[in-house]
């Protein structure tokens, strides 16, 4: 089927669901039974696949759905309900498909911001903030055109120190000068620009000190936390539910 017409059938879904035509609009409740009965009866005729396609566009995170656990990506780009792109080790490239209508889109976007426990306002165009292993980064009118959504994915993984002398990211005489800083307990910077890796290096770092007391300060929440003693703190923006801003001077 065209993506029109399973746009066509995106937007009578929501149009059909009666919260929709109060006065509070976007109010779009997922888990309901009046959705998914909605879902259903405008959707029963369809292939699986276009069955599928509007599921996750109802239900889940739509065009992102097929590129969100992909292992070889690393960072998600949205502008809009149309252009989205990701990028691998390859570079940037855009993804072949896009939101079915601005209600979902919207739904999505609310949706997100309330997980990730993130404000946006008029007041407040720009945020960030964590779900589901990404790095969300926000801007909203009036300082884009329209919504911009960045999802920066980190590697799960930790390896060991030894592994970045092994793969020859490191030559002998750097994994002796780091492991001395490390012994000799000096304070360092970790300097590189998005996607060198300064977080897997970081997450190595700290493993390989881990029978101390580790106090990780972060505002997202990117660094694994060794087990026993150690514990992170992580700052906050003003929340939706009007809980105060903590910062990293205040940590």
């Amino acid at each position: 089927m065209r993506s029109s017409e399973l746009s066509s059938i995106v937007e009578n879904i929501f149009r059909d669901y009666s919260p929709m035509k109060s006065i509070d609009q976007h109010f779009f409740n997922k888990k309901s039974d009046d959705v998914k009965k909605i879902f259903s009866d405008h959707t029963q005729k369809l292939s699986e696949i276009d069955k599928r396609r509007i599921e996750d566009e109802i239900f889940g995170w739509g065009p992102l759905e097929k590129i969100k656990e992909r292992s070889d990506i690393f960072e998600i780009i949205v502008k809009g309900s149309n252009d989205i792109f990701f990028e691998t080790a390859q570079g940037l490239e855009r993804w072949n498909d896009h939101f079915l209508s601005d209600y979902s889109f919207y739904n999505f976007t609310e949706e997100l911001f309330k997980k990730a426990n993130i404000l946006v306002s008029k007041q407040e165009p720009c945020a960030n903030g964590f779900i589901d292993g990404f790095r969300i980064h926000v801007t909203t009118p009036p300082v884009t055109k329209e919504i911009n959504i960045t999802l920066r994915k980190h590697r799960k993984k930790t390896f060991p120190l030894s592994y970045y002398l092994e793969s020859h990211f490191f030559d002998d005489d750097q994994f002796s000068y780091i492991n001395k800083i490390i012994d000799e307990k000096k304070n360092f910077l970790v300097i590189g620009p998005t996607g060198s890796g300064k977080t897997t290096l970081l997450n190595s770092l700290i493993h390989s000190v881990a029978y101390d007391r580790c106090v990780i300060i972060e505002d997202t929440d990117e660094m694994q936390c060794p087990e026993g003693s150690s514990t992170k703190l992580l700052s906050r923006e003003i929340t939706p539910d009007n809980l105060k801003a903590i910062y990293i001077g205040d940590l």
